[in-house]
């Protein structure tokens, strides 16, 4: 008999272990969707909203932002089904959601726009948005914008890489969110509070009619690119004076159209240096991040 007792001892204690272990995911319980504070006017959540564990990657970047206001976390982040985050109360506890696959499809082409992403719902928490009645109001979201532009620029980004989300804002403003060219100034205010004002990027050396600015290359082949900037089309010039910047300290860099790439997020242009394997790709971005610290590495063809 205690043989038997013992064996049901066994099996009564593996099915929690192992219950415990396959809990990926948990339902949040909001307080209200009135403390809910969003980045876009149409970015509302609907239906339940669950929880999974946040990515080093997204962890890291919380890590960044907060290092530049040299203040301790009084939140937790959690990957989610959002669009893509939101500063939200869950009890007592104050929490920042975020869409993984945004993060995914977002970071490793444009790192700043997921910085200043993370960097305005943040700000709703500091600022005590968050534990105020109402949810998204234009006020407090100028007040978020004006720190995501400030996070960006004291962790390096130019102005156009701070406003890059934010041009993809609708135009008109809503009851609960101010109008794009009022996002666009509050951003701009908090990146020169962070940088006094000085871009971050070089100039691009003069050219005459016979050296104009280098184009982007025709499709580049590589197995892995090390990804030391990204702009939008409409900067060209600052694409220019970043690949200027690297070739004059001997890197071997390239000037691509993301367009080109199923794997790279569209409508931006990159600088790279190809690699033929990780290894050697890894070898590069140390190179790179003497000058880059946020350059990375990415998948190629």
């Amino acid at each position: 008999m205690m043989r038997i007792a013992t064996r049901l001892v066994a099996v009564t204690l593996f099915f929690p272990l192992f219950a415990a272990g396959a809990q990926a995911q948990a339902l949040l319980n909001l307080q209200g969707r009135d403390h809910i504070c969003s980045f876009a006017p149409d970015e509302v959540l609907e239906g339940d909203i669950y929880s999974f564990a946040s990515s080093k990657q997204a962890n890291d970047m919380v890590a960044d932002i907060m290092s530049t206001v040299g203040l301790v976390p009084r939140f937790e982040i959690f990957a989610a089904n959002v669009p893509n985050a939101a500063a939200v109360i869950e009890g007592q506890q104050r929490l920042i959601v975020y869409s993984e696959s945004w993060i995914q499809n977002t970071a490793d082409n444009n790192r700043w726009a997921a910085i200043a992403l993370l960097g305005h719902e943040i700000a709703h928490h500091l600022n005590g948005h968050t534990l105020e009645a109402g949810g998204s109001r234009p006020p407090t979201e100028l007040e978020a914008d004006r720190f995501a532009g400030f996070v960006v620029g004291k962790l390096g980004g130019n102005l156009q890489e701070a406003q890059w989300l934010f041009n993809r804002l609708p135009r008109h403003g809503s009851e609960t969110h101010p109008p794009r060219s009022a996002r666009l100034e509050a951003v701009a205010v908090g990146w020169r509070d962070a940088t006094g004002g000085s871009m971050n990027t070089p100039p691009a050396p003069e050219t005459s009619q016979d050296s104009p600015s280098p184009a982007p290359s025709d499709t580049l082949v590589g197995d892995w690119f090390v990804v030391a900037g990204s702009f939008p089309h409409s900067s060209t010039s600052e694409a220019n004076a970043r690949l200027a910047q690297l070739r004059q300290s001997g890197l071997n860099v390239n000037l691509v159209d993301t367009d080109d790439y199923a794997q790279f997020t569209n409508g931006l242009l990159s600088v790279v240096v190809a690699s033929d394997s990780r290894r050697r790709a890894f070898e590069e971005l140390e190179k790179v991040k003497r000058h880059v610290p946020d350059a990375y590495v990415k998948k190629g063809n």
